[in-house]
């Protein structure tokens, strides 16, 4: 474990942070109030509860926790990419009896 730099735990620490991100950006952005479910209410209410989220700010800061988590996700693969070479390239090495 020592072994790992700092860019190696916050590469893991962005898919853990993808997940909390998105699940509670997700929570906020979709809190309309209505109450109910929104596919059996009339259209007024579903218009109602759509203006109000959008100068809610609630709902803003939801949708923005979850841009930030795609973004975390998008380093989370990135990360995971260049792992898979690191090994890749180290498995190469081993198997052709080459000294790294």
């Amino acid at each position: 474990m020592k072994d790992r730099s700092i860019v190696d735990r916050l590469g893991a620490l962005s898919g853990a942070a993808f997940v909390v991100l998105v699940f509670i950006g997700n929570a906020l952005s979709t809190d309309l109030g209505s109450g109910g479910n929104v596919s059996y209410s009339p259209g007024e209410q579903v218009v109602a509860d759509l203006g109000k989220a959008a100068g809610s700010t609630t709902v803003a800061v939801g949708y923005t926790m979850e841009l930030a988590g795609f973004v975390m996700f998008l380093v989370f693969v990135a990360y995971l990419y260049a792992m898979l070479r690191r090994g890749a390239s180290l498995r190469s090495r081993s198997s052709s009896g080459r000294v790294p």
